[in-house]
């Protein structure tokens, strides 16, 4: 069972209509699932698009160090994660 399978679980909940997920590891790196495209990156904001959502990343000297079919990871000094529904 994957990580976020075992949370749905635990919790009751069913999966997210906007089908994505987020883990904020202390700040530094970014993991998010249910990622479309790369909207646009730069040193302090990255911006991400899921199935029904935007995820804007803002910080300090980021980078997406990981980038595959569906996820992304975004590290550096990480000061806010936003989501807008589209």
């Amino acid at each position: 069972m994957s990580f976020f399978d075992e949370i749905l679980s635990e919790t009751g909940l069913s999966l997210p209509a906007s089908g994505y997920n987020i883990v904020d590891y202390n700040g530094e790196v970014l993991y998010a699932e249910g990622i479309k495209r790369v909207l646009s990156f730069d040193r302090t904001s990255v911006r991400l698009e899921a199935r029904k959502a935007v995820i804007t990343v803002d910080g300090e000297d980021l980078t997406v160090e990981k980038l595959d079919e569906g996820s992304a990871v975004v590290a550096g000094s990480i000061t806010a994660v936003r989501t807008e529904k589209k």
